[in-house]
């Protein structure tokens, strides 16, 4: 026969090199650009196949030299109508048929048999027509009646087989005009359709195949066969090859197959940016742009993919130096952004994934459940969204084209919006391309997003519908597969199970995949969960679900059989009279009799070892301890003889070589000894398969009585007869050493007795609101006009006052009886210095007449207040809030915050702190010997050191918008102290939780970069205490740092906008009516129900024991003498656990240590101790004589279903290791009360011990000695087992089952939405804003919030809500969210709208109607640009034309029209041009934007 012909193999091309995209497609970008320029994937050699590609042994087609040639056999071809035969430039040799009469066909008569078993088919084609097509058409094909055939149908590719008496297909759609490597296999169960390389269809087909009649036995390529020649032709087609095979090819054959072949489709070139991290790098490809980390970005490969992406954590991303080149996408843009985002939808506020977008820009974003494209064009950010779900890879492209902004979605067009006008560049300082978060001003980022990324992207212009199909075709290849398969399992398909088993999933690629749901007969089970007890006998099922990262359904399915298996119910053991008696408690799954047989069990003790501390768990058999210390002698348990471990900040360890002989099937451990409930004890022990200290198990201490740990000993944990266990003490640095729901309130009352801690300290924050009313600027507009709604009652001013002076009095009181060491203050001071008191506008009138003057008053009350603390000795800080220092912008020495809180003040009240105590500027500088030499200036950063409870702190502070040299500074301040322990107070570090109990909380605007760079970085830095966003957040983070680990507590307390009611603000006089007259002239001054914000009145009282490394916090009102601020929160966030609660602090004091009581292994034997029948659920119970007192002894049960049925399982459960003692007379088990099963929601409290009593004969009530074995996990769903066991004095012992359920907590409030328009009003104007809240039955509060600030709020009433802004910004364009924040009965919502505040018109003057172009959109290089601008007739002046700052020439303006001409020499590209009217005695001042293009 002849050679097979050497298939097209794309790396002896001269064209590109190739590289396998995702599930192996081969992807070969086609350019259209010069080769020299960046391709779309990386330049890298094709990826090995797995195996090598297989020769069909039935039939090999393709065209040499125009000839229809079998390589396989030599079959003789035949030819229908007139083909024709050419060379494609990227597939060789080819056929092409006219969809009417062409065809090649090849006798099939004699092949047909060697298919019975399996049959592959290859077939290499293009449609050369648009899809869908009508009808079936076939391709390569032979199914008269019978057969296989590829063909085509509507807009699909399919594949059919007559199996099992009836066509089963398999169908995928396809486009036309493209290449396909496409192979079908059938392998007697299934059909399985590939498409270049890609799975794309499963179907069931099990049966007989059933050959074509007898005059149709021919193999067509280009249609199907029929009785007298050929029929359903294909539709205009050309074929490369067409290939049968005796057998169903595997996966990675067809891969092999398809990498022979160049079936990519041609991609566009990014000609801006293109970062592709499939070369393992952040480099950026079109001009080498430079690259800033922020965090630690990590390339790794992307098994889903097949390639490597970026994982960004949340607080990690990549800057690009992009500010250059904005110019080349001014006009259009496509952007790309490939990623899979890997938090919780919806987040806590928008996240951005490929963005540049600070006042300006574009950005692909995250909000709600929607990815999204945001531009700000036309004076306004437009916006196009589509739904997405989490840990789902999607591939994204966002074009601007001048009039629209479309985003794609995985190739499909998901939603338009209406985008014309100029595109508003981005802040200056913050045009960098940012990936993983957004540009922020400085080069900085901000809103980072939890996400990878496999590329990014960005074109100057806007690409095409067909382009951004084939991007998606690039990224993704037709058909990804994320390689998620089941490899094995424990049980197995087809097992037959007598004892229990765990259940053990071998899934590849499990983390591609989620949502995964594990069902057994139905019924949910878990990993780890034993699959037997209570089955009954016969045929069950493991279904296992999950939607990949693709968002492909996965189902795998486990069938087995089983015998009848009881369920365990607890085992127990008392003594009396040297009798040991024995019980276990096993249940039947069809309520019969189970047959319990108890066992001996050898108990080995283990006899000495070693003690000392380590750093971390060993990775070695043989490591070294730190003072390393003997344990003589053997570890009875029970023997009152307890062998306590060291005492560290590290890890106390223990470690014990137990001789147990062979390893022998159901061996366990047992430790047992004393922890404090505060830390935890954990059970290792050396696995000699993957070289490992395995933990076994781990528990927290108990308040009263023993520890004990149990675990099962897995064969390879047996070395040479040898058992080497590890006991490690740790320190879990949980967040459960008080109530997390509503108990906490029932002690929030008081504070902690000062005998019962060491020392405290003082936080408080945000209290703007108090000295913006008590300066008397809270009802004032700063329009100039003076009206009476903007005035103060001095009885306003003064209770406002009081709030703020209350509260530094308090602490200056209380310092002494309340061990109060130092105090803080994290900002917003005041509230005032927020936008520039002294900007003008376009006239050089000041925007807001009046505020310079109430900052003043501000700052020198609050100046006053703060005063009472330095002169109290108490050592004190105060930093820079936003609304302190204008957003950042005013710092320095000069900047009004130094006037009033400037260093020389605190290095003066320092003086009278206590001894060693000190305080430092940041910008001072200091000897060799620490002491200050030339004093600082500027105290918007400062660190103080102070000593409390026998510790040394250095406190330090940052004021709001740190730079990087402000965070190199602080960290530098910790390091230079690293023995101290360190406080950061910063303004904007986290923000507000959304949970109940005010846990997890995300980061605000400084806190990512100061988690990196600083907190990680110094390991004493334990706390860290902050203010700037409303509400309370409170984060416990452990084993932070890349060397030395450490835990940190985070926390934010800011109540400034929390509401007190004026009733309870002036009680006195409230009349009849609920009205309250201040100065008695009559007149209401405000109705009792008023809602004012004085939340600022709360502080934190930090109360720390040192001994156990523990602080207790309250929150206190100085000025209502009130415990706890939550019923003040009028959006109802939070359950009281948010101020009212206990935590571990990581102080240099904290410690770790145990004592071990016992340590035994237990060894299965088959010495019979005796057998019991019971009842089903029933205990069965053995007397064991003969015991010697003070030996240790084991045992177990093995229950089976007592029938003489041949299908009987068993159970075997572990009994109790114990020490035989000399008991007294009494033989009577107490009396057991349990409740029967309970019921609870996800997050609710329980108490196992709640409703259980036991009382004994002859002890009396001993309901304080029931023990609980077992655990119920609140925090997830699922049923909980439990055993509850009490003895009386002589060991008789009773053992009683529970079963409790924890059920998902179902939020059943009705779902609202907020509609609310894009609003304009000229700045000075008066300003209402109007939400509709939908349905209308929606009451409860809408706030319209710029940023962090309430520009106003108001409540929902029949479905609207409507107030007055009584500060307008300045002008320019807001992104402002009104945010409904819910009711009893309406879960929360919100919608983001965009408000224009334009510039004020000047009183007098009229509207010049500027308008201005280039008399020439486009100018060939060499001609000078001519500027026009036309304006109303009567205007006179000048007008001046410029571009990024330059003048481009300047013109008079003569009867309405000023004209000029640009230089020559101006480079090809985009211009954007600003023509500026100057006004004159008649016209107001105007500008406007527009662009022009150089050749």
């Amino acid at each position: 026969m002849p050679a097979r012909p050497m298939r097209r193999l794309r790396l002896l091309t001269s064209v590109v090199a190739v590289t396998v995209a995702a599930g192996g497609l081969l992807a070969t970008p086609s350019q259209a650009a010069p080769p020299a320029a960046p391709t779309l994937l990386p330049d890298a050699p094709a990826a090995a196949a797995a195996e090598p590609a297989p020769n069909p042994d039935i039939l090999d087609v393709s065209f040499p030299d125009g000839v229809p040639t079998d390589a396989a056999q030599s079959l003789a071809p035949i030819t229908y109508g007139t083909p024709t035969f050419g060379t494609d430039p990227t597939q060789g040799p080819v056929m092409t048929v006219d969809g009417v009469d062409d065809a090649v066909g090849f006798p099939f008569e004699d092949e047909w048999p060697k298919l019975t078993t399996g049959v592959s088919v290859e077939c290499v084609f293009r449609v050369d027509t648009t899809m869908p097509v009508s009808n079936e058409k076939d391709l390569c094909s032979d199914k008269e009646a019978g057969g296989i055939s590829m063909y085509v149908t509507g807009g699909n590719l399919g594949f059919m087989a007559y199996v099992g008496g009836a066509y089963r297909s398999a169908l995928t759609p396809i486009d036309g005009n493209r290449w396909y490597h496409a192979v079908a296999t059938w392998d007697g169960s299934q059909i399985r359709l590939y498409v270049n390389g890609q799975l794309a269809q499963t179907t069931a087909a099990s049966g007989a195949l059933t050959f074509p009649v007898a005059t149709a036995r021919r193999f067509i390529v280009g249609a199907d066969a029929s009785p007298t020649g050929i029929g359903q032709p294909a539709p205009p087609s050309t074929f490369a090859a067409s290939g049968v095979f005796s057998r169903a090819v595997s996966a990675d054959e067809v891969r092999a197959l398809a990498a022979e072949w160049d079936t990519s489709v041609p991609v566009p070139q990014a000609d801006v940016l293109d970062v592709d991290f499939a070369d393992g790098t952040p480099t950026e490809r079109v001009r080498g742009l430079e690259v800033r980390t922020f965090g630690s970005p990590t390339i790794a490969h992307d098994s889903a993919l097949g390639r490597d992406v970026v994982t960004f954590d949340g607080d990690d991303a990549y800057g690009y130096a992009l500010t250059p080149h904005w110019g080349e996408i001014s006009s259009a843009v496509s952007i790309e952004c490939t990623f899979r985002y890997t938090g919780a939808l919806p987040p806590s506020a928008e996240v951005d994934l490929c963005s540049g977008k600070e006042a300006g820009g574009y950005s692909i974003y995250i909000n709600d459940d929607k990815v999204g494209l945001m531009a700000h064009i036309g004076g306004g950010y437009k916006t196009a969204r589509a739904t997405i779900v989490p840990n789902r890879w999607y591939h994204v492209v966002g074009v601007w084209n001048g009039t629209d902004i479309k985003l794609y979605v995985d190739g499909v067009l998901a939603a338009t919006t209406a985008a014309t006008g100029a595109l508003t560049l981005p802040a200056a300082t913050a045009r960098a391309w940012t990936l993983g978060a957004d540009s922020s001003p400085n080069a900085g980022a901000q809103f980072y997003a939890p996400a990878k990324l496999a590329n990014a992207r960005i074109y100057g212009r806007a690409l095409t519908d067909t382009e951004i199909r084939a991007l998606d075709i690039a990224a993704f290849g037709d058909h990804p597969d994320a390689g998620v398969a089941l490899n094995g399992s424990v049980p197995a398909a087809g097992d037959h199970l007598s004892a229990p088993v765990e259940l053990d999933l071998d899934i590849a690629n499990e983390d591609n995949a989620t949502g995964w749901t594990h069902l057994l007969d139905g019924d949910p089970i878990a990993e780890g969960d034993l699959v037997g007890p209570g089955l009954k006998a016969g045929p069950h099922t493991i279904t296992v679900t999950a939607v990949d990262v693709f968002g492909k359904e996965i189902a795998l399915e486990i069938p087995f059989t089983s015998d009848a298996i009881p369920t365990g119910g607890g085992t127990g053991s008392g003594e009396g009279k040297g009798v040991v008696q024995l019980s276990a408690i096993a249940t039947s799954p069809d309520g019969g009799d189970v047959s319990t047989t108890f066992r001996e069990a050898t108990a080995t003790v283990a006899d000495g070892g070693v003690q000392g501390v380590v750093k971390q768990v060993p990775a070695t058999l043989g490591f070294e301890i730190e003072d390393e210390q003997p344990i003589p002698g053997r570890l009875v348990p029970d023997d009152d003889n307890l062998e306590s471990s060291a005492t560290s900040g590290d890890l106390p360890v223990q470690r014990f070589d137990v001789e147990v002989g062979e390893a022998v099937t159901g061996q366990q451990v047992v430790w047992k000894g004393v922890v404090d409930p505060e830390r935890s004890v954990t059970l290792r022990a050396w696995n000699t398969e993957t070289s490992r200290w395995v933990e076994l198990a781990t528990a927290r201490g108990v308040r009263d009585g023993d520890t004990v740990l149990n675990a099962v000993l897995r064969p390879a944990m047996v070395d040479d007869g040898t058992v080497h266990l590890l006991v490690l003490g740790t320190d879990p640095f949980a967040d459960d050493l008080a109530p997390r729901d509503e108990r906490a309130a029932e002690s929030k009352d008081s504070f902690e007795d000062p005998d019962d801690y060491d020392f405290s300290l003082a936080h408080f924050t945000d209290t703007q609101y108090l000295a913006e009313g008590a300066a008397g600027g809270t009802y004032d507009d700063w329009d100039g006009v003076v009206e009476d709604a903007d005035l103060m009652k001095a009885e306003e001013q003064a209770i406002w006052a009081r709030a703020y002076e209350a509260t530094t009095e308090w602490i200056a009181e209380q310092a002494g009886p309340r061990k109060i060491a130092w105090a803080g203050h994290t900002g917003d001071v005041i509230e005032n210095d927020y936008y520039d008191p002294l900007s003008t506008d376009g006239s050089g009138n000041l925007l807001y007449p009046g505020l310079d003057e109430q900052v003043t008053r501000e700052f020198e009350f609050t100046s006053g207040a703060q005063a009472t603390l330095d002169a109290s000795g108490i050592p004190n800080q105060v930093i820079a809030g936003n609304h302190d220092n204008q957003l950042g912008n005013e710092t320095g020495p000069t900047s009004r915050f130094n006037q009033y809180y400037g260093p020389d003040r605190y290095y003066s009240a320092s003086q009278s702190w206590p001894a060693g105590a000190s305080y430092h500027a940041w910008d001072e500088t200091t000897d060799t010997e620490g002491e200050v030499s030339t004093p600082g200036r500027d105290n918007q950063n400062n660190y103080v050191l102070f000593s409390a409870g026998g510790l040394d702190f250095v406190a330090v502070g940052l004021s709001y918008g740190v730079t990087q040299a402000e965070a190199d500074w602080a960290s530098s301040v910790f390091a230079r102290y690293p023995d101290r322990n360190g406080i950061l107070l910063t303004h904007a570090y986290i923000a507000p939780s959304t949970a109940p109990d005010g846990r997890g909380a995300s980061f605000s605007g400084d806190g990512s970069k100061l988690y990196d760079e600083v907190v990680t970085a110094n390991p004493n830095v334990f706390l860290i205490l902050a203010g700037h966003e409303h509400g309370v957040g409170t984060n416990l983070k452990t084993g932070i740092g890349a060397t030395v680990q450490h835990n940190v507590v985070e926390l934010l307390a800011d109540y400034q906008f929390y509401k007190v009611s004026a009733g309870e603000l002036w009680p006195d006089l409230v009349d009849s009516a609920g009205n309250i007259d201040l100065d008695g002239d009559g007149a209401t001054d405000h109705k009792a129900s008023d809602l004012l914000q004085f939340g600022a009145s709360w502080l934190r009282l930090l109360q720390f024991d040192v001994d156990r490394s523990e602080v207790s916090i309250d929150t206190y009102s100085p000025m209502f003498d009130d415990f706890g601020a939550t019923e003040y929160d009028d959006r109802n966030r939070y359950n009281g656990a948010e101020d009212n609660l206990v935590l571990p602090v990581d102080l240099s004091s904290r410690s770790t240590t145990f004592s071990t009581d016992g340590l035994t292994v237990v060894t299965p034997t088959d010495t019979v101790i005796g057998t019991q029948t019971a009842r089903s659920g029933w205990p069965a119970t053995v007397e064991w004589r003969g015991l010697a007192e003070g030996e240790v002894y084991a045992w177990t049960a093995e229950s089976r279903v007592a029938s003489s049925g041949e299908q009987i399982g068993a159970i075997r459960q572990f009994g109790t290791v114990f020490r035989a003692s000399a008991a007294g007379t009494d033989v009577t088990a107490p009396t057991l009360e349990v409740p029967d099963g309970t019921t609870v929601r996800v997050g609710e409290s329980f108490d196992p011990l709640a409703g259980v009593s036991a009382t004994d004969d002859t002890d009396g009530d001993i309901t304080d000695r029931v023990q609980v074995v077992g655990e119920v996990d609140t925090g997830t769903a699922g049923s909980y087992a439990l055993t509850y066991v009490v003895a009386d004095a002589n060991g008789n012992q009773v053992v009683a089952p529970r079963v409790v359920r924890v059920v998902e907590a179902v939020d059943d409030r009705t779902v609202t939405t907020v509609s609310v328009g894009n609003v304009s009003v000229a700045f000075g104007q008066e300003l209402t804003l109007t939400a509709q809240v939908g349905p209308s039955a929606a009451t409860g509060l809408v706030r319209f919030l710029n940023g962090e600030e309430v520009l106003c709020e108001a409540s929902a009433a029949g479905g609207v809500a409507t107030c007055t802004v009584r500060t307008l910004p300045p002008p320019g364009d807001y992104v402002i969210v009104a945010s409904y924040a819910g009711d009893e009965d309406h879960q929360e919502s919100q919608r983001s709208f965009v408000l224009a505040v334009k510039d004020a018109p000047v009183a007098g003057k009229a509207d010049p109607q500027l308008r201005a172009k280039a008399k020439k959109a486009t100018l060939a290089r060499g001609k000078a640009p001519v500027l026009k601008a036309k304006l109303a007739p009567g205007a006179t002046g000048r007008v001046v034309f410029k571009s990024g700052g330059r003048t481009l020439c300047v013109a008079k303006v003569r009867d309405g029209v000023a004209k000029c001409k640009a230089p020559k020499s101006l480079r090809p590209g985009i211009w954007k041009v600003k023509a500026k009217y100057a006004g004159d005695a008649s016209y107001t001042a105007d500008k406007v934007v527009f662009t022009f293009r150089r050749r």
